[in-house]
């Protein structure tokens, strides 16, 4: 049986994960890997409020809004390998309810051309917010 050269064969999650984290680290933006599929759970699996559930995003990204401000951005990035990566249904779910009851989007990135998307709306949020903030913090 041959091997496929490696620049053949398609990315791995953990390659896609590295190459993402590297970019938005190189951008300026915290990763904080959540590790919600290694979390222990308490009795019958129940989560409690505030702990990561099941279906948490594999990271959350956090991009300051300058000295002085306390404050930042964050994004929560579920990374999927480009071909055949599918959110589990816990994932789904998950995605769902930050969304509904928070208003928060889960951006699923397969490639590097997805990450620099999502880095790219953070870049303009980022100059849009300090700009409409300049002279009062």
């Amino acid at each position: 049986m041959t091997r496929r050269a490696d620049h053949l064969r398609p990315a791995t999650e953990a390659e896609v994960e590295a190459s993402v984290v590297d970019r938005f680290a190189l951008a300026g933006w915290y990763p904080v890997k959540t590790e919600a599929n290694m979390l222990r759970r308490g009795k019958a699996g129940q989560t409690r409020p505030g702990h990561i559930p099941p279906g948490f995003p594999d990271y959350l990204f956090m991009l300051g809004l300058g000295e002085g401000t306390g404050l930042g951005l964050c994004v929560l990035v579920e990374l999927k390998r480009p071909k055949g990566g599918k959110l589990s249904a816990r994932q789904r779910l998950m995605r769902a309810n930050l969304g509904q009851n928070y208003g928060l989007a889960v951006h699923v990135v397969r490639s590097m051309e997805e990450a620099e998307a999502v880095i790219a709306l953070g870049d303009r949020l980022q100059a849009a917010l300090l700009s409409a903030s300049e002279g009062r913090l």
